[in-house]
């Protein structure tokens, strides 16, 4: 697995432990340190007139680490399955995993908007993934929306745009994350992540972010008016719901 060394910082922290704002971060730049590793630079896409765009994130905390520890956050290319290419994560503590995950990307050529199959040649590039097809398996989202917690209004602001001219990947989380009321945070621990990406965001796009209390965790939708852009879920231990 392809590891790299970061320290937690103060400002990355809530109550001495790393902030869950800033697990996107971590997971979005690890995974591009090690295409760059490979060579699958995003100049190398660029020149192709293509890009992998992220569609879905599974991610489960054992704990969370502290203020000033130095972990190791690792990715690697799992396999790749007609368009579709798989990651899998681990951050650790010495020889202790404090998280693991998985991502789903998928190929497209930026200038038709369409999703494409990536050819040998890139392929070949990723030489510690599967060689046959093989999809890694993702729970499906099925929120209740019965129990609405609340309802809160943003704009995307231009710190939230990545270089492709949309918001970040990691700026969802973190934006879910910075209005979901402290009293819900502290409430119950926070187990795990589920994203699903299904639109790009625009800078001063309107979004509406809603809510809810599901038996498994908080669930919320980011919306515009007209299309839904991303879905949460911050899961929790299930517990019956009052």
């Amino acid at each position: 697995m392809f590891e790299r060394s970061y320290t937690i910082e103060g400002f990355m922290c809530e109550n001495d432990r790393l902030s869950l704002r800033y697990i996107g971060h971590l997971l979005s730049d690890i995974m591009e340190r090690n295409a760059n590793s490979y060579g699958a630079t995003a100049l190398y896409h660029h020149e192709r007139n293509l890009a992998w765009v992220l569609t879905e994130y599974e991610v489960d905390f054992h704990v969370l680490p502290k203020r000033g520890e130095t972990i190791m956050m690792g990715t690697l290319p799992y396999s790749f399955k007609r368009m579709f290419g798989y990651r899998i994560y681990r951050m650790r503590h010495d020889e202790h995993t404090l998280l693991e995950g998985k991502g789903k990307f998928v190929l497209i050529n930026y200038q038709t908007k369409t999703i494409v199959k990536p050819d040998q040649a890139l392929l070949d590039l990723f030489t510690d993934a599967k060689q046959e097809p093989e999809a890694l398996p993702f729970e499906k989202m099925n929120p209740s929306k019965v129990h609405k917690l609340y309802s809160e209004s943003t704009k995307v602001l231009e710190s939230y745009i990545d270089i492709n001219r949309h918001m970040n990947n990691a700026a969802y989380i973190a934006l879910a994350y910075d209005y979901l009321r402290r009293s819900l945070r502290q409430s119950k621990d926070i187990t795990g992540l589920k994203v699903l990406y299904r639109k790009e965001a625009f800078y001063e796009e309107i979004l509406e972010l809603t809510y809810y209390q599901e038996h498994n965790g908080i669930y919320l939708e980011i919306a515009t008016e007209s299309e839904l852009k991303c879905q949460i879920l911050f899961k929790q231990k299930q517990h019956p719901i009052e």
